[in-house]
Parts: structure tokens; sequence; C-alpha cells
């Protein structure tokens, strides 16, 4: 059965303005209370500081007996008390005046009121109304001065009591950081002192909050409710509102207040979801007068984006919101409000009900105190508001199928939605839509007596003009709303083409969960299947299965709607594979099925070969089936299995071998389900492991030699040396092991045999050796018969070396240098003297590195290295 969403009101209140408001505060060292004074209404709410609770509403009269006596015209807006705490000071700096209230008699002192030059001769001028106001003061006991500030101008001027003494005129920033607090001084309303604690209170009624100064750190606290000191009483609402918009030029006192309505709408419900129906006002003003209002949500309160409804002079020439007025924003246009007077002194204001607007502002919260600040010529006083009244409709929600049916009463839209599609000018409608399913969703239209324009969104984007969508349509009558997500909720606004007043009916069809189309088999193997279908519009996903003979054996979700793979299947055998559409939230498309067999032959790997060998390894590759799963190999050599395993891959590298040596690969496909194909093998040998040739000496000294060997298969060679005859391995006075084919050999003794030793290694394999037996190193210079001594400077040598000699006698020597190749590239005869003999040699022509000097004595060669730079 469809139908019809009914409009709900969800609270209207008519109420009366809040009784009273705070013009100053004192806090009383005579016995640690606090008060809070409205002086229009002659009242005082009092706090006990001791009991931490407000202790009720008092007349004037309670505080100083002949107060209504005295007053008169006085407007005090500051309260202080003296250093001894034994008189309390009213100031009316506009009206440069003030009075004084003794507290032993509780009454203002006779003579009083007088002016603020009788306080003190030198009261600034400046201060006496003319430029500044005294709107907060209070006196410091711990330094001895009262200061007095003008929140709205941040300034204060400060008074030495004890020398009558003035400072200048100062911005209240030079007087502290109040910037990291959550209250500015500007907005503030009041302040006070608590001797006891060295506390200053600045009190900011407009959001009932208060932050504290303190005197020991010369810092401000953080900003705390005022509720932190007890309950505040209803009666003292916070209704009093000084704003940003400072250009107060009309004639008179400019009274600026705020009276609360309290929305109390179900808990989390926001702005987006409701739209302010109907606000009317009704007051009675102070004769021929002007007035203008300015309606703030509980999002808006209190900053400056403050919505106009409406205003309204009586005398020509008055203007709320005028170009020094920026902070003003109008509300709407004057088509959005009626004024009906009567006669003076009578002004009675409403918003139009047509002229709904939605979104008080995006992601504004309706559920709390709703403002309006209303400014007038003269103060406004509680019993001139007779009705302030708030009317909220909720958003309507659609349901699928249920028709709406939306009759627009006649007049102007607040959105102009021209520049989205279409040519709407009526009054809107506003619809709330959370799709139960992901999918296409579409608007049907049933008729109805006008043309109206459809508009959606999502409501993330925030409710605003902006962001709207137009519906695609064929046939004028079916308008799709695209794909819309499961859960997340839509606004869909309803306006009509005309401002005439139409009717249209409507219903939301949903989306549908399509099944997929064009479900095949299209691959296949052993153990696997494979499956591709056609995409659903409606699919998050796709559940499958798979099942043989009535059982299921596989199962899942996937993404995927081509080259979907079922493996692990029984070779040979018949599956059947369904696939449905999953539209999210659980719902799902009819089935689809198709059947498939896997593959009952499993073909053998081919083009076998050998893709490189080394010394210990054979490097195998082949193509495979299509049907394969695996690969199952074997090494043997001759009838002995060397090595065996498995790969997925199409290529076995087979380690640990033996240089030199022949083996046979072994190799067949393993198609899954015990299902192998036949054999096939390749014969591959290994590298073989060269024995070193071509061996010679070269450099023999006293304690090595050099030997070069020919290049072979083996980059990489290990040498021993021993002494000759011990045969390899046994008493090595020299090893090692180096990549190339000439070994340097150090470290021996002087004319002594030695065996050198010589094997390739390949990989962790060694070659048998080659030998180089019976090399005889040369004498040391112990054993020379004529020579005791030989020194060899400098080293490194540049230009000439020389070579001293000791003699023991007379003799004849031969002196050469060779480089390491054992090329002679100098040489002399010489004579040998006893005694000390310097024989220089040139060496600035050779080339720089290591050379040889060898010394002959009577047949016996000794030889020594140095270094050419």
């Amino acid at each position: 059965m469809k139908k019809i969403l009914l409009l709900l009101v969800v609270s209207i209140y008519s109420i009366g303005a809040f009784a009273f408001v705070p013009d100053a505060t004192l806090h009383s060292k005579k016995n640690n209370k606090t008060y809070y004074f409205d002086f229009s209404e002659k009242k005082y709410l009092r706090y006990n500081g001791d009991t931490k609770a407000y202790e009720g509403t008092f007349d004037m009269s309670n505080f100083s007996s002949n107060w209504n006596s005295v007053i008169g015209n006085i407007q005090p807006t500051a309260v202080f008390q003296s250093p001894s705490g034994d008189k309390v000071y009213f100031l009316d700096t506009k009206n440069n005046t003030y009075l004084r209230h003794d507290w032993s008699n509780s009454s203002i002192d006779a003579g009083w009121p007088k002016s603020l030059s009788h306080f003190d001769s030198g009261w600034p001028s400046n201060w006496k109304g003319a430029n500044y106001r005294v709107t907060g003061a209070f006196f410091n006991n711990s330094d001895g001065w009262l200061y007095l500030f003008d929140f709205s101008k941040e300034k204060f001027v400060a008074y030495r009591w004890s020398t009558d003494t003035w400072t200048p005129t100062l911005e209240t920033s030079s007087w502290t950081d109040y910037s990291q607090v959550d209250i500015n001084m500007k907005y503030s309303n009041s302040a006070s002192y608590d001797d006891t604690e060295e506390t200053s209170f600045f009190y900011k009624f407009s959001t009932l909050s208060f932050a504290t100064y303190y005197w020991n750190t010369n810092k401000f606290g953080r900003a705390f409710e005022l509720t932190r000191l007890g309950e505040w009483p209803d009666e003292w609402a916070d209704n009093v509102y000084n704003g940003d918009c400072t250009i107060y030029f009309l004639q008179g006192n400019l009274g600026r207040r705020l009276f609360p309505a309290k929305v109390d709408l179900p808990q989390g419900v926001y702005g987006d979801d409701y739209k302010l129906k109907k606000l009317s006002l009704n007051l009675q003003t102070q004769g021929n007068d002007s007035i203008a209002a300015y309606l703030l949500s509980p999002y808006d309160f209190p900053n400056t984006a403050n919505r106009m409804l409406f205003e309204y002079g009586y005398a020509s020439g008055d203007n709320f919101g005028g170009s020094n007025c920026t902070s003003l924003v109008n509300f709407s246009d004057s088509g959005d409000y009626e004024i009906s007077s009567g006669s003076a002194p009578y002004i009675n204001a409403n918003i139009k009900p047509h002229q709904s607007f939605y979104g008080i502002a995006d992601g504004t919260k309706v559920n709390g105190y709703w403002y309006l600040k209303v400014y007038s010529k003269s103060k406004l006083r509680t019993d001139m508001f007779k009705k302030f009244t708030l009317e909220f409709e909720p958003a309507r929600t659609l349901e699928c199928g249920v028709s709406e049916t939306y009759s627009a009463p006649a007049g102007d839209g607040k959105w102009d939605m021209s520049s989205v599609c279409g040519t709407p000018q009526g009054i809107e409608r506003l619809y709330k839509f959370t799709p139960t399913n992901t999918g296409e969703h579409f608007i049907i239209l049933q008729g109805g007596s006008g043309y109206h324009d459809y508009y959606y969104k999502s409501s993330t984007t925030g409710l605003n003009s902006s962001g709207w969508q137009c519906p695609t349509t064929n046939d004028g009558q079916t308008l799709s709303l695209g794909t819309l997500n499961a859960g997340e909720t839509y606004y869909i606004l309803d306006k009509p083409e005309t401002n005439t007043g139409t009717s249209s009916t409507f219903y939301i069809e949903c989306a549908s969960c399509q099944p997929v189309t064009g479900l095949e088999n299209d691959a296949g193997s052993n153990t696997g299947l494979g499956f591709t279908w056609y995409p659903s519009p409606s699919a998050s996903s796709y559940a499958w299965e798979i099942s043989t003979g009535g059982t299921v054996v596989q199962s899942g979700t996937t993404s995927q709607n081509s080259q979907f793979s079922v493996n692990n299947l029984t070779p040979g055998t018949e599956y059947t594979f369904t696939v449905k559409t999953d539209c999210g939230g659980g719902w799902f498309s009819s089935p689809v099925s198709v059947n498939a067999t896997t593959s009952s032959v499993c073909n053998e790997p081919f083009n076998l070969s050998l893709d490189g060998s080394g010394f210990t390894n054979l490097d195998f590759a082949w193509d495979g089936p299509a049907n394969g799963v695996n690969y199952v190999w074997q090494i043997k050599s001759g009838a002995v299995l060397v090595n065996s395993g498995s790969t997925a891959t199409t290529g076995q590298i087979v380690e640990g071998l033996l240089p030199g040596t022949s083996y046979t690969f072994y190799l067949k496909t393993d198609c899954g389900g015990g299902l192998f194909s036949s054999v096939v093998s390749l014969a591959a040998s290994t590298a073989e492991c060269q024995v070193p040739t071509g061996l010679t000496t070269s450099n023999i000294s006293s304690i090595g030699f050099t030997v070069t060997a020919a290049p072979n298969s083996s980059t990489i060679k290990k040498w021993q040396v021993v002494p000759a005859g011990n045969g390899i391995g046994n008493g090595i006075v020299a090893q090692g092991e180096l990549s190339g084919n000439v070994f340097n050999v150090s470290g021996l003794s002087a004319s002594t045999a030695y065996d050198f030793y010589l094997q390739s290694k390949c990989d962790d394999q060694y070659s048998d050796p080659a030998s180089l037996l019976n090399i005889n190193t040369i004498v040391g210079v112990e054993e020379l018969s004529n020579i005791n001594g030989i020194n060899l400077y400098p080293s490194p040598a540049k230009d000439v070396l020389n070579i001293s000699l000791s003699g023991n006698q007379a003799a004849s020597l031969e002196i050469s240098i060779t480089n390491l190749l054992g090329k002679n590239v100098q040489s002399k005869k010489l004579q040998l003297n006893q005694g000390l003999n310097i024989e220089q040699f040139d060496v600035s022509d050779l080339q720089a590195g290591i050379y040889l000097v060898r010394i002959t004595d009577q047949g016996k060669t000794v030889g020594f290295r140095f270094v050419k730079e």
C-alpha cells in the first residue's frame, strides 16, 4: 500500500523574554560574596563563595536601603570597592557621576551622587563618557591600583589610590596577553577582584562564561562556563550581546539584547534534517522607534554570521546593517518577512510561512537555544516582547515504491537552481532518501497539475544550494538518479517550474540486484577451470561455488568477472560452477551456472635443453604443456641417482656435481591428482677441471721467487711451497689462493731448495697439481767474502739510488738492476776498496715500480729490492 508522508511540526514555542541582565559585578571582601547587578531592573543576584551556590535575586533596596530614592537617572556600568572594603562605588562615567555605598549602614552615603571630579580632581576627561566609558572595574589590594576598563574599545586606565596618580590610557593588550584564553576582552561585560585568591574575574554574559586572571603569575587561566560556580538561574539568562558591529550611529541609547528560545529536538538531530518553517515576533516599542532583528541559531551564536530577519524604522534615515556594519549578513531579502504595525507603538514581524529556508548553515545543529538579536534606538525592556515563535518542519523521508505528492503553495522558492538545470521558480520541498541497496535508482513521475523539476545530492556535501545534480531522462517520466550507495543519505529537492502553486506525484524505484550474463567456461587443465561472465551493474562483488556430484568442493567471493580460475581440482572430473551477484547488505541476485570438466591427459615436457654448464653444475630448460601443474626431475651418473626434486618453473639448475663428469637428466610433467606424463631425458657433462701448465720461475732472490703459469679454464688457482723433496702438503712454508697466473713467493730462507705446487680451482673442487721442483734461493749478504755491509737509499728513489758497500778488502764486484720480470735495466762492474764505498745509479729514466738490485762477489749473488717513484 502506498502512503503519504504528513508534515510534522516538531516544536512551537511562544515565550516572553528573560527578566534580568547583569550590568556589573562585585566581589565583596566583607563577606566573600559576588553580586551581579541589573541596574535597569533594580535587581541583583548574589553568589555565596563559601557555599558555592547562588542565593537568589533581590531588590537593590535590599543592598542599599535608599537606592530607589537616590538613583534617579543614573545608569551605573561598573562597580568596585574601596581598599578597606568598607565602601562600594557605582560608576556612571557616561553621565560623569558616581554613588558611594557604605557597608556599615547598607545605604548610599548622604550627598551622593557626585561628579567624578569629586572622586579625584585628576579624573581623566576622556574617561567621563566622551571617548571611553567604564564597563568594568576593580581595586587590586595586592598592588594598590584601581583598574578601569572599556572592554568594547579594548582600553584601560589605572589609578594609584595612595598617591592620587593616573596612568595614561593604555591598550588592554599592553597589560597582559589574553590571546590564549577563550574569552576576548572586547566582548566582556564586567570584571571583579577576589582579594583572598588575588584573582580577577572577567565575565562574558553573552556566552555565560568567565575567565580568571592570576596576579601571582600575571597570566590568564582558561575560560569556564558560569555553571562551574553553580547552577546559573534561568531568570538571569545570557541575554546581553556586544558583537563586532560597532556602528551604533542612531541617536539615543541603542539597546542590545538577546532573547533565547530553547528548541528540544531529538538527540543527534541537525540542521541538515530540518527546515525553519516559521518564525514570528510580536513586540511593543517605546513610542516612535526603529527596530531590527537578527536570528542566531545554536550554531551561529555567538559568531557574527547573523541572519537578518527584518528591519523597520519609524524615523526616516534609520539604518541597520548599512555599509559600515558589514558583519551583519542579510537573512533574506525583503520578500521573506512581513510587518504589520497598525498604529505605533506596536510592531508585529513574521517570516512568511512559504519563505522557508533550508539548512541554517552547513552542518548546523538546531537542537539548543535559538537567539533573536534585536536592535532598537531605546533600551528594550522585558515586557515589550509579547511573543516569539519558532516552528520547525523535518525533511520528509522517501521510501522505495511509496508515492509522494507535493502541492506547492504559490510563491517564489528560496534557491535559484536554473544554473543546475531547468527553469524552476516555485517553492521547493526537501526530501531525504537512504538506499538499502547499491545500484541505479529512478524517480518515476505519476502526474500532477504542473511541471516540477527534481535535483539530488549526497548529504555528505551539506544542505545548501550548491552541489546539486540533475537526473537523466529518456521518456520524460523516468528520471535516473544514477548509482546510489547503500546506507548513504541523499537529499532530493522537488521544485515547481512556476510560482503559481502546482502539484506533482512521484515515487522512488529502487535498484534491483541483477544476475550476471554470458557465463562460460573459457579455460581448463587437469586440476583447474577458468570462467568469465559479463559484469552486473548492481554488483559490489560476486559469490561463487563449484561442486561435483551435488557436493560443494570450493566457494568464495571475487570482484573479477573475467579470467577467474578455480584450482586444486581432480583431473577428468565434471564440475558445476555457480555465480551470484552480491549487491551488498546481504542482497544477492538469482544464481547462474555452467558445467565444465577437467582434463584427463597429462602431456610431457618438450624442448628439453642444456642452458648452461659449469664445473659442478648443469642448467636445464624446457617448455611445458598447458595442462602442467608441476615438474618432477632426477639426475644420474650412469645408474647412480645423484639428485632429484620438483619445480613449478620450466627450468632447473642442478648443483653439487663433479667436474668433467657425464650425467643424464630425467623430467616428467605432474598434472596433479596423481597424474604424470611420460619421461623425457637429456645427457650432459660438467666442465673438466684442467691441470695448470707452462710453469716458469723468475726473480729468484734470497727470500723468494716468482712463478708464472699458462692460462686455462680456471680463473682461481691454489699454490703452496714446501722444502724440496717433502711432497705436496708436507711442511708447507708458504701458500695462497688467488685469481690469475702469476704467483709471487716471499719469506723464504736464503740459499735453500724448495718445491712449488699449483692446482686449478673448479667451484669447490681442485685439479691434480702441477709442480716446479728444486728452486734454489740465492745467498745472503753474510755469505759474501769481501762485503760485510750493504745499504740502499733513498727508498723510494726518484732520481738517484745510492748503494753503500762496506768492504773487508779490495775486490772486484758486479752490480745489476732488473725489473720484476728479470729484465736487466742497468749494470756496473766496479773495484771495491776496503772501508766505505758509495756507488750511485741514475734511475730518473726508470718507470715507477719495484726493482731488484743484484750484487755478485766471487760468484755469489745477493738481491735487494727498492721502489722507484
